[in-house]
């Protein structure tokens, strides 16, 4: 990585990494532009490097060629919300997730205020919506957000992810949830497998999109 960092024709071009050693290699390396194919890489895990599908390695391919649109995906913190924390007081995990997407190639904001999301909502591009939910997620606060996405004539594919591991999401706030959610993640997911999850969410949104403007 050192070597192609320091061939100034290779620097400047986009790097798409398959396993997640190279990604951690290529991002440690200032000035290289790093596309993970982050499919690939959480069917790596366990050692083995399995065959790439070539139609998500073609949207990669793209994207780090800068001829695809870059996906906003708007983080929904609810803990801080019904803590009325700041965005600066984001968890451990919504910080890392924000540094993952970033150098998945996403755009991302985070949020600590329903009423700033209900205005980008309305007034702003969002591909997706995520909900960090906790603990102290409030069910008055769960269906607050539900019913306030329920008045919408459009909103984007939502994903629900629990990044508690301990505390499974009740049966109670699953179905209030369903009522607008695309998926909904097992509080075991690793944020790796979550990316895996967005990306996969994003291009069923797209496809669906696709097939209606048809």
């Amino acid at each position: 990585m050192q070597q192609l960092s320091q061939t100034t024709s290779l620097a400047d071009l986009p790097l798409i990494t398959l396993t997640a050693d190279l990604t951690r290699a290529a991002n440690q390396i200032p000035g290289l532009a790093v596309f993970p194919y982050l499919a690939m890489i959480a069917a790596s895990e366990d050692g083995t490097l399995p065959q790439p599908d070539m139609a998500e390695l073609i949207q990669i391919m793209q994207l780090a060629a800068g001829v695809s649109w870059v996906p906003h995906i708007l983080i929904v913190d609810c803990g801080a919300i019904e803590l009325g924390e700041p965005v600066a007081a984001s968890r451990p995990p919504v910080r890392a997730l924000v540094q993952y997407l970033q150098t998945a190639g996403f755009r991302s904001a985070v949020s600590h205020s329903w009423e700033k999301v209900q205005h980008a909502l309305q007034h702003q591009s969002v591909d997706l919506l995520l909900f960090c939910v906790t603990p102290v997620t409030s069910a008055a606060i769960v269906t607050q957000m539900v019913h306030s996405l329920q008045q919408l004539a459009n909103y984007p594919p939502v994903v629900v992810w629990n990044y508690h591991s301990q505390t499974v999401t009740s049966a109670s706030e699953a179905s209030e949830w369903n009522r607008v959610a695309t998926r909904i993640l097992p509080p075991s997911l690793s944020i790796l497998e979550l990316l895996v999850q967005i990306n996969q969410t994003l291009a069923e949104s797209r496809q669906h999109l696709g097939a209606t403007q048809r």
